[in-house]
């Protein structure tokens, strides 16, 4: 048999005895239990062969207990098989297939598809396509639809011609618009199947808009999401992102999903319809195609033809998982205006900590793929998540050849390298093209990094006493008309004098006195004059500035506002 030479090696069988496992009754039931977390906890050993019970947790409202049972585990999702041969007697008197009337089932249960809806059908010829567009015809009348076919012609075959030919003319037949899409120039072999993806995706979209279209449907059915699921848990993805393609995501509907390739190809033969077969499936240098011809096959003679069931197991099971993930407190916050590579927040330590160990690995998974598009590996995400757990108050870990992953404190985020791995550069002064500045009545000129919101006015203005009843800003004393001041964050060697002291100190120093958090000292705005440190934002002002009466006119003594908005420390 195929199978037997494709998965020889000793590897090759290990993932398909990994697999068998996994499908062979392996179930995931969410339990009901009092309150608690999902623990670390690995479980016991098997009690007998015929019945095992590998218990994760038992204290979570939604832990996990692993059962493996002899035989055929019932399907949990409620698919049902369904006659493709039988027909019925629509709302305006056709008849209409079984078929036709669970898949109007489905679409209604899904939302996929309204009545009156302009839907785009992407139709290739082949097998799946083809019995979508036959049953979305049957549908056409009940719902009142408006179908637009389209096909895309690659140009890459010899069939590509016939094939754009065949649809064309089964349009004609039926009623519907075809619309046929050619790319403009040839797709590079390498990473072809992507590219080619992609390229349809954005046409289909285009098309839908065209037309004023609600949804592109997709002939997509079992066997696609049987396939699915299996190369998600060959490239290893984790347990609770199994979940393959759902019925309805975004623009796009697969009302097929719960229908077998087979009964599809039964449901045309048995109405004598034509469909058209593309040889490119059957090429095994695809890994989907390979997974279709030789993977299915042994997995479905290992579980005595219940490998579709299995699935659907996992699926739902997976799905429960993720649920109860995305409903735990995100540990992700603001990380406040004018910090580098923050734009996707932060991670806040201590609400990471609280979480269950689970959620700690996926949500620190996600904001490492939000922030950086690096997708860690599961072995390496444990190895990040002992390293956030030790007591090390500040360290870094590289993530890849860009990015680190830096922990200062309370708080820990991604970071880009700059040439230096190190969690303490010396920060450098901007360049110009980096800085901003604002011009104050009076003369005084204030610059600071592009990115930052700042705002400054005198303090006898209507916006600096909306501003003082608010508490925002900081108010500096003494300042000589026409003076440049500067915002920028510490830098090694900077000395501050608090309005309690008659000599300057250290201002690292005084930062540590005064409880600043360990993340936030590089990230608090200071108000200079040259290398004078004027104000620590907003908690200080030099004592050579801090107001007396509060009185202000353009001149020696005038008092200025600076506000810095967006700040979060």
């Amino acid at each position: 048999m195929l199978w037997r030479s494709a998965f020889h090696s000793r590897s090759s069988r290990g993932v398909v005895q990994m697999l068998h496992q996994m499908l062979g009754g392996l179930e995931l039931s969410p339990r009901v239990a009092s309150s608690g977390c999902v623990d670390g906890s690995r479980g016991g050993r098997a009690s007998s062969a015929a019945s095992t019970r590998c218990r994760i947790s038992s204290e979570h409202p939604h832990s996990l207990e692993f059962r493996r049972h002899r035989g055929v585990v019932g399907r949990l999702s409620g698919r049902r098989s369904v006659s493709v041969l039988a027909e019925e007697t629509g709302a305006f008197g056709a008849p209409v297939s079984s078929l036709a009337l669970r898949i109007g089932e489905v679409i209604r249960e899904h939302d996929i598809v309204r009545h009156a809806d302009r839907v785009v059908l992407c139709v290739s010829g082949g097998v799946d396509s083809v019995a979508l567009l036959h049953l979305m015809v049957e549908l056409r009348q009940e719902w009142a639809l408006d179908l637009h076919i389209l096909h895309f012609n690659h140009g890459k075959r010899a069939e590509s011609r016939e094939e754009e030919a065949f649809v064309k003319d089964l349009g004609a037949k039926l009623g519907v618009e075809v619309h046929v899409r050619r790319p403009t120039k040839a797709f590079d072999t390498s990473g072809f199947q992507a590219k080619a993806r992609a390229w349809r995706r954005d046409e289909a979209e285009k098309l839908l808009d065209a037309v004023a279209g609600r949804v592109i449907l997709q002939g997509h059915h079992a066997d696609d999401q049987t396939e699915t699921v299996l190369m998600k848990m060959m490239r290893g993805c984790h347990v609770s992102n199994i979940a393959g393609m759902s019925h309805r995501a975004g623009k796009y509907g697969r009302p097929l999903l719960d229908v077998s390739k087979e009964d599809l190809r039964r449901y045309l033969t048995s109405r004598a319809l034509e469909w058209r077969e593309d040889a490119s499936n059957a090429d095994v240098a695809f890994l989907r195609n390979r997974v279709r011809a030789e993977l299915v096959p042994v997995l479905r003679e290992l579980t005595d033809g219940g490998l579709e069931s299995r699935v659907e197991d996992i699926i739902e099971q997976s799905a429960s998982l993720r649920r109860w993930l995305d409903a735990q407190p995100s540990s992700i916050v603001d990380a406040g205006a004018g910090v580098d590579d923050l734009a996707h927040g932060e991670v806040d330590v201590a609400a990471w900590f609280n979480l269950p160990e689970l959620a700690q690995e996926d949500q620190l998974f996600e904001y490492v793929r939000r922030s950086t598009g690096v997708a860690v590996r599961y072995h390496n995400l444990r190895k990040v998540c002992r390293q956030m757990r030790n007591d090390t108050p500040a360290w870094d870990w590289r993530l890849s050849k860009e990015w680190n992953l830096v922990r200062v404190g309370s708080r820990a985020w991604t970071q880009r390298k700059r040439g230096i791995d190190k969690v303490e550069a010396t920060p450098s002064a901007p360049s110009a093209s980096e800085v901003e500045r604002v011009v104050v009545d009076g003369g005084v000129v204030v610059s600071y990094p592009k990115g930052w919101r700042v705002r400054c006015f005198w303090e006898n203005s209507a916006a600096a006493a909306a501003a003082a009843a608010a508490g925002d800003g900081v108010a500096l004393a003494n300042l000589p008309g026409g003076c440049e001041l500067s915002l920028r964050t510490r830098r090694p060697g900077d000395r501050f004098r608090p309005p309690t002291r008659a000599e300057s100190v250290r201002l690292k120093d005084w930062m540590r006195a005064n409880d600043f958090p360990l993340h936030t000292r590089d990230r608090t705005p200071l108000v200079c004059s040259g290398a004078e440190v004027l104000a620590v934002y907003p908690r200080a002002v030099a004592a050579a500035h801090t107001p007396g009466d509060g009185s202000s006119k353009p001149g020696d003594g005038f008092v200025l506002r600076v506000v810095v908005d967006g700040v979060t420390l």
